[in-house]
């Protein structure tokens, strides 16, 4: 399988440039790349004890090769776990190691320690260097590029959090064979998100070829992922601090996908299906609104089928839904906003009526 290079640059002053390595075996690069990048005395390294005994051995082998020590950091398992006390536990633990200001932090595990481990090198010492090293095809489709991390509260998903680019993101397909299809099948849901929003040749692309990935074709896997990086690297860049509207694209999906997480405290959905369930109602709210017709409701529900991912919520309440909506810190004057889909390729950003997201919503989910 050939390596893929993604160079992502952020327009700041002074500008950001990171690269995105994905392909097999690539984990073997880390330690070259830390040291060619920024020649650290030492690292930290923070992950979960599942990761760790699975794939621990390879991350450890590159770092030795290097000659770069590391402290370890390993917190449980889930998002119920991507909280600011568990923050607090990861900078306690910087501190008691003595960690300085060029130290990096490495993100070993899936988005939530990447998420988790970002907002803890964005917030210590006011910001140290970050590299991500996903362990899950949902973290290397979507949460590990971008900067955006975060710490989830009661009140809903992702309202504590900063911007804080990495410096470098290394996927390792690799890495997939350890997880099982759940898992998989949320990383294809953010790879299928990228392919509506994009259209086109990566819609065609995602069409003829999701049985070989279902199948377990890396090399296609490989090729997909890349157009899905590529996509949003390209959205992060022009808008990388999420204030010209571009980058809420990317929100597809996820405005109900998030509010089902939190209604059902994280625990029997996860984050990939409800990003499913999210894009096929956006889609019948997207028609029901009069942005696009029946066919985009339609084809959205065969994807959806294709790639073996759910299109109907569990049986909860709409209005505790709605509730949980108008707290989506991407809402603004009490309104609620929905990224809504023309057709595939053509996003619109729309601030929705109560009463029309509550009738949808009783009628999504009851099929």
């Amino acid at each position: 399988m050939a390596t893929k290079r993604v160079v992502v640059t952020i327009p700041a002053s002074p500008a950001v440039t990171y690269e995105i390595i994905i392909g097999s075996g690539v984990l073997g690069e880390l330690g070259t790349k830390l040291t060619s990048l920024l020649n650290p005395r030492r690292v930290t390294v923070i992950t979960n004890d599942i990761v760790w005994e699975t794939s621990g051995a390879q991350l450890t082998n590159s770092l030795d090769r290097a000659g770069i020590d590391f402290d370890l950091i390993s917190i449980p398992d889930g998002e119920a776990y991507k909280t600011i006390e568990t923050a607090g536990v990861i900078l306690t633990a910087l501190a008691d190691c003595g960690a300085g200001r060029s130290d990096p932090i490495i993100a070993f595990g899936g988005g939530v320690i990447g998420d988790v481990a970002g907002f803890t090198a964005a917030t210590y010492m006011r910001g140290v260097p970050f590299i991500n090293v996903p362990t899950t095809l949902l973290a290397m489709a979507d949460s590990s590029i971008g900067g955006k991390t975060a710490v989830d509260m009661a009140a809903g998903k992702n309202l504590v959090g900063a911007f804080h680019q990495p410096s470098l993101v290394i996927s390792d397909l690799d890495l997939l064979a350890t997880l099982p299809d759940r898992e998989l099948a949320a990383g294809r849901a953010e790879m299928l998100k990228a392919a509506m929003l994009q259209g086109g040749e990566y819609l065609a692309a995602w069409r003829t070829g999701i049985t070989r990935v279902i199948d377990g074709d890396l090399e296609l896997t490989a090729e997909l992922l890349e157009r899905a990086v590529r996509f949003k690297a390209d959205v992060v860049a022009a808008d990388a601090r999420d204030t010209t509207g571009r980058r809420a694209i990317l929100n597809y999906g996820h405005t109900l996908g998030h509010a089902l997480e939190t209604a059902l405290d994280y625990a029997q959905l996860g984050h990939g299906a409800a990003v499913s369930i999210g894009m096929a109602f956006a889609a019948r709210l997207s028609e029901k609104a009069g942005v696009c017709d029946a066919e985009l409701v339609r084809a959205t529900e065969e994807l959806l089928r294709q790639a073996v991912l759910p299109e109907r919520p569990p049986a909860l309440k709409a209005a505790e839904i709605i509730a949980i909506m108008e707290l989506d810190k991407k809402n603004e004057g009490g309104e609620v906003t929905f990224v809504l889909l023309e057709d595939f390729g053509r996003a619109v950003v729309r601030t929705v009526s109560r009463d029309l997201i509550l009738s949808t919503l009783e009628e999504f989910a009851n099929g």
